[in-house]
């Protein structure tokens, strides 16, 4: 009888923890057992690696302000290898997804991958935040409720500089040298048919194939222009500027203009040959505000004195997303379509100045015009204009 006694009052005290525990919000279930799992797709091998570590860099840096902690949740971060290339990145992200089990997916450098990646995100219904590709398609015909972009689209800046350049520089005559690949085609694209509907002149075009090491075929052919808009990723924009110099071109035509070819660690190996370059970021160190000067002391910190550049940060702001977005479900993820939402509305103040998303889950923010100077022994940069959100729609 003792024991039947001490049964039925097990049951009794067993029944109202399973009450009591019915009663709480899923987040708070969630956030007693299971970890939010950030699966990250970079490039960590071929001529991308940079970037991708990069992007690890800015996300590191966003949870270790919050002790990898959401909402009383831990934070993991799993990351894939890549290798910059779409069958690779969706190879990945199926073992992220269907064997980790992943939260949500962030990262991508390439805009193939990006565009490889829709499908499978739509079919999963797992979030993806994509930090740097800049293919239009992504956040246009390609939208998914599923995807958001915290880095930009290939108009985004590309033609505010275009409209730099032309009404303040007075440039009309330019010479288009540009990586043969999707970024390089589309981003020079946007600023030729800016600058042409200005009333510039594109006088020639070269599109010379990644991991060029020898640009005198393409320098030879730059001649009688005001400027010359080069879009070059790593290593390439550090050799095309250098052989600028040395080919004689820097003081026949002193003016480079691009974007993305005069990041700090870029300029470091460019030194004097990238002196007077105009560019155009979506972030800029200079920028005196509470939130760039944490973020640049944060990333200082871990990398020795460098200065972040526009890869690292919008990386960063991914990290901020996730972060804001989940505390405000309360922890709660498995409610996928709120917490979409819920990103989606979010505003927030970032490095880069004023953030949000647009009606395509695409970034609005500040791009910024700089000039590449010296200072102090140092190659950086000196901000000139600051066009004000903008938007992947935007037009001079």
């Amino acid at each position: 009888m003792k024991n039947k006694r001490l049964l039925l009052s097990l049951g009794v005290i067993l029944l109202f923890a399973l009450i009591s525990l019915s009663h709480l919000p899923p987040c708070a279930m969630a956030a007693s057992s299971e970890p939010i799992i950030v699966g990250v797709l970079i490039p960590q091998t071929g001529p991308f690696t940079e970037l991708g570590n990069q992007i690890k860099r800015g996300l590191t840096i966003a949870f270790d302000e919050v002790g990898w902690k959401i909402a009383g949740r831990d934070v993991k971060m799993i990351t894939e290898d890549s290798e910059g290339k779409p069958p690779v990145a969706l190879q990945k992200a199926r073992k992220l997804v269907e064997s980790d089990r992943v939260t949500l997916l962030a990262g991508v450098v390439q805009s193939p991958e990006a565009i490889a990646l829709r499908g499978y995100v739509n079919e999963q219904k797992v979030p993806i935040i994509i930090t740097l590709a800049s293919a239009d398609a992504i956040t246009q015909e390609n939208a998914s409720r599923y995807l958001f972009r915290t880095s930009y689209s290939s108009k985004m800046k590309e033609a505010p500089l275009a409209n730099y350049v032309y009404k303040k520089l007075g440039t009309r005559t330019v010479y288009i040298v540009a990586a043969d690949f999707v970024a390089g085609h589309e981003r020079s694209g946007w600023f030729k048919r800016t600058f042409e509907k200005l009333g510039g002149k594109v006088l020639g075009e070269s599109f010379p194939p990644i991991g060029t090491t020898d640009f005198a075929p393409y320098l030879s052919k730059i001649k009688d222009v005001d400027a010359t808009y080069a879009f070059l990723p790593g290593s390439d924009a550090i050799q095309f500027v250098k052989q600028y110099d040395e080919y004689g071109l820097k003081k026949r035509v002193p003016t480079i203009i691009g974007s993305g070819i005069f990041l700090p660690y870029q300029l470091e190996a460019q030194k004097d040959a990238a002196l007077g370059s105009i560019s155009a970021d979506i972030y800029s160190v200079t920028l005196n505000t509470p939130e760039n000067q944490k973020f640049v002391k944060a990333y200082q910190k871990m990398k020795k004195g460098d200065n972040p550049d526009e890869s690292v940060e919008g990386a960063y702001i991914a990290g901020q997303v996730i972060i804001e977005g989940i505390k405000m479900m309360k922890g709660d993820t498995k409610d996928v379509p709120k917490l979409l939402d819920t990103f989606k509305k979010l505003k927030l103040k970032v490095p880069r100045g004023d953030f949000m998303f647009d009606d395509k889950q695409n970034s609005v923010s500040n791009v910024y015009i700089e000039k590449v100077v010296k200072k102090e022994g140092r190659y950086t940069v000196d901000l000139l204009e600051t066009f004000k959100d903008v938007s992947q729609d935007w037009n001079p």
